[in-house]
């Protein structure tokens, strides 16, 4: 692992620190990673637009936003 603030559970932590649920609209422009069960990062990232919906994902894992891109 390489720099980067560790998290409550001991992952990485996201850049504001939250994480949200599949399927809800995503609160700022930016890049998501998706979190899993024990609180670790996947790698598995996406870019979704303010207000887009987050895609689907496996029961117990997460969004959290990795990279701001609001303007």
């Amino acid at each position: 692992m390489t720099g980067g603030t560790r998290g409550p559970r001991g992952g990485d932590a996201a850049s504001d620190g939250r994480e949200y649920p599949a399927a809800s609209p995503a609160p700022v422009s930016g890049i998501y990673e998706t979190v899993n069960l024990f609180g670790r990062r996947t790698g598995h990232r996406v870019v979704v637009e303010q207000g887009a919906t987050l895609p689907p994902l496996p029961r117990g894992f997460t969004w959290a936003l990795i990279e701001n891109r609001s303007s």
